[in-house]
C-alpha cells in the first residue's frame, strides 16, 4: 500500500493494493545432462512478471466518499520476455529477444464532439478490456583488446584498452492501426480536423504504443587501465591503476521515422581517483 499526499493542494494518491508476482528464467529445451556445450536452443528461456494495481487520486475532503471507488483505475499486467545467445564466429555474441506484454483492463474511454458546447466530450465505459504489445530484436556485441608493453623495470609497465562494441536492431509495429482496436479517432475543432487517441490512455498502465519503430542502436564502451611498478607488492612487483573504469557512446537510428531519425549522442564516463573518489 502506498500514500502520498500534498498538504498544499490538498490532493491524496493511494496506491491499494499493489501486487507483484514474478517467476525464475526457465529453459524448455534444456537437457538435463550438462555434460557437453549446449546448442543454441537449449539457452532459449524465457521469465514472467505479472502485477496488479489499484489506484485514485482525490482531494482530501472527498477521501471517504462513495465517489471515490468510482474514480479508481485498476488493472493486471503481464510481461513475457524471451531470449537466447549464441556465439558467432566464436567472437561474436549473438543474443535475439521477443517481448510481449498484455494489460487488463476494467475501464476505457470513449471521446465524442459535442456540437452544442463545441468541445471533445469524454466517456467512460465500464468493461474488460485487454491490451497488448510485441517487439523483437537482436544485439550483436564483442570486445577487443590492445595491449602495449614498456618492460618490468619500467615505472609503467604495461597499458591495456578494451574496446566493447554493440550494435542492435528492435521492430515494434503500429499499435495505432484500426485493426487492433486500441485507438480511436475524435475530431478536435469546429474545422473538423480530427486526432487519434487511445481508450486505454486514463488506465493506470496506458495503451500500447503508437507508430511503427524500427530501430538500429549502437554504443561503443572502452576501458584503460595501466601496471605500474610497486614496491608494495613484493611478489609481482606491479599493480593495475584504472585510468578509465568506463567511457561509452552510444545513440539510435529509427528507419521507419518519419523525421527526427537520429536520437540524440549519449556520452558517459566513470573512473576511481587515488582508491577513494
Amino acid at each position: 500500500i502506498r500514500h502520498s499526499q500534498n498538504n498544499q493542494t490538498k490532493k491524496v494518491d493511494l496506491t491499494l493494493p499493489n501486487v507483484s508476482f514474478s517467476m525464475d528464467k526457465i529453459y524448455p529445451f534444456k537437457r538435463e545432462s550438462n555434460s557437453s556445450t549446449p546448442a543454441w536452443y537449449e539457452k532459449i528461456g524465457f521469465s514472467l512478471s505479472t502485477s496488479l494495481d489499484n489506484k485514485v487520486a482525490v482531494q482530501e475532503k472527498n477521501l471517504f466518499k462513495r465517489s471515490v471507488i468510482d474514480s479508481m483505475r485498476n488493472g493486471m499486467k503481464h510481461d513475457i520476455p524471451l531470449m537466447t545467445s549464441f556465439n558467432l564466429l566464436k567472437f561474436v555474441t549473438v543474443s535475439p529477444s521477443i517481448n510481449y506484454s498484455e494489460s487488463w483492463h476494467l475501464k476505457t474511454i470513449r471521446k465524442h464532439w459535442d456540437e452544442d458546447s463545441s468541445r471533445v466530450v469524454e466517456d467512460t465505459v465500464s468493461g474488460f478490456r485487454r491490451a497488448y504489445q510485441y517487439s523483437s530484436g537482436v544485439s550483436m556485441s564483442t570486445k577487443i583488446y590492445g595491449s602495449f608493453n614498456f618492460g618490468k623495470d619500467k615505472a609503467i609497465q604495461a597499458i591495456r584498452h578494451v574496446i566493447s562494441p554493440t550494435i542492435s536492431f528492435s521492430y515494434s509495429p503500429d499499435f495505432s492501426d484500426p485493426r487492433y482496436g486500441f485507438y480511436k479517432t475524435v475530431q478536435t475543432d469546429t474545422l473538423g480536423r480530427t486526432a487519434k487517441y487511445s481508450i486505454f490512455e486514463r488506465g493506470v498502465y496506458g495503451g500500447p504504443g503508437a507508430g511503427e519503430s524500427g530501430t538500429i542502436s549502437f554504443g561503443l564502451g572502452n576501458n584503460l587501465e595501466m601496471k605500474v611498478r610497486s614496491s608494495k607488492d613484493s611478489i609481482n612487483n606491479s599493480k593495475k591503476i584504472k585510468i578509465l573504469e568506463s567511457l561509452s557512446f552510444g545513440s539510435s537510428y529509427n528507419l521507419l521515422a518519419d523525421s527526427m531519425k537520429l536520437s540524440p549522442i549519449s556520452f558517459s564516463g566513470s573512473t576511481r581517483l587515488f582508491d577513494k573518489i
